[in-house]
This record gives structure tokens, C-alpha cells and sequence, in this order.
């Protein structure tokens, strides 16, 4: 059996809608994705209850992605990790958490600190900027919380459909750049494309599954 015949005969063992009917949308689906990612995206999600939608592999597959080329466990932090960061760079730095000069760590200037991933820093942007959370006005309250970590995971779904986009239209490294924590990943990686032309063999029918090209 290939890859791709034994991430579907998962899913067919799983609750959902007659998997006659579903068959070849989940195959569909599938195909685009790297060969290396299909079976673990699969498999992650195979402890759910229900049979997981195509898209829920497609953006499980894409975590795992950007996880692999960061050189992390996981995409990107959580909502409460990235809280958490900007709320200790509040009470450590205040509004005086630029370092302009990377020599000179120990200098700092008014404006943000650097932050773990492009997320938490875009978050803060978007939230009304680095003065704005140290100031009195914004206060450090339970709404401020929850409307920080509404900004954020807004951000990171965005975040994972875009890096979809690009791993089913075979440009892995090119998600690597835009989408990735500083900018590269920590050591060049081959690129990925999904192959074409693999075989599926399921319930006894043999299909040929192509990639549009």
C-alpha cells in the first residue's frame, strides 16, 4: 500500500459521513500535499472522535511544516505563551524596549522589544502599538487579555492558511521565508513538492490520483 492508500484507509476507520461519498474529496485533498507530510498529518489528528475535515489536515499539516523549519516543537506560540511574552517585556523593559544598536544591547530607546516570533510582534502593532499597551490607558485587565489573544490567534489562523497555500502549490521553502521566525529556517532544507501520479488503493479499487500540473 502507498502513503497516501494508508493516511485514507485511517480516516475511512474513523466516525463520519459514508466514506463512499467522501472518498474522493479526502483524496483530492491529500494529494497536494508533500508526500513526507500526508501519513503524520493523518495520524496526528487520528486520535479525534469524528473523521477530521480536509482543511483541518491541510492546516495540521502545515503547523507541522513550519514547526519542522523553525526548529521547533511547535508553529508558533500559543495565545497565553504570547501574553505571557508581552506582559513580561511590559514589567521588564516598559515603553523603552527598542535596542537600535546591536552592539549595544544594554542601549535601549522608546518602541517595542524584539520578540520571539512575528506574530507576537504583530499582534502588539495591531493591539495599538508598543506605547499604547505600556501606558496607563490600556491597564493590564482581564479584557485587555482576551482581546489580545482574539488579535493573535486571528493572526496565526491567517498565518497557517497562507502556509497551505504555498506547501500545496509545492513551495515549502517559500513559506519557510515569508511565515517563519527569523526569516529562515535554522539550516537550508530540500525543497518540497508534492509528487504526482501516486496510486490509491482502497476497498479493493485501484485509482490513479494526479496532481494537476
Amino acid at each position: 500500500m502507498s502513503i497516501l492508500s494508508d493516511a485514507l484507509a485511517l480516516l475511512e476507520a474513523m466516525k463520519g459521513a459514508d466514506w463512499e461519498s467522501q472518498f474522493e474529496l479526502y483524496s483530492a485533498a491529500l494529494d497536494r500535499l508533500p508526500e513526507g507530510l500526508i501519513l503524520p498529518a493523518v495520524q496526528r489528528l487520528a486520535g479525534e472522535t469524528w473523521r477530521p475535515a480536509p482543511f483541518e489536515i491541510l492546516r495540521e499539516a502545515a503547523r507541522m511544516e513550519m514547526a519542522r523549519q523553525a526548529g521547533t516543537s511547535s508553529a508558533f506560540p500559543s495565545a497565553d505563551e504570547a501574553y505571557g511574552e508581552i506582559l513580561h517585556k511590559i514589567r521588564e523593559f516598559g515603553a523603552n524596549g527598542r535596542t537600535p544598536y546591536p552592539d549595544r544591547p544594554n542601549l535601549r530607546m522608546a518602541g517595542a522589544p524584539p520578540f520571539s516570533h512575528p506574530l507576537v510582534a504583530a499582534t502588539v502593532m495591531l493591539i495599538g502599538g508598543w506605547e499604547f499597551l505600556c501606558s496607563g490607558e490600556a491597564g493590564l485587565s482581564e479584557g485587555l487579555s482576551k482581546q489580545v489573544k482574539a488579535v493573535y490567534d486571528r493572526q496565526a489562523a491567517q498565518w497557517v492558511d497562507r502556509a497551505v497555500s504555498a506547501l500545496c502549490a509545492g513551495e515549502a521553502e517559500g513559506a519557510a521565508r515569508r511565515y517563519f521566525p527569523r526569516g529562515q529556517p535554522r539550516e537550508p532544507l530540500p525543497a518540497l513538492s508534492a509528487p504526482k501520479g501516486r496510486p490509491a488503493r482502497i476497498a479493493g479499487q485501484e485509482r490513479e490520483l494526479r496532481v494537476r500540473s
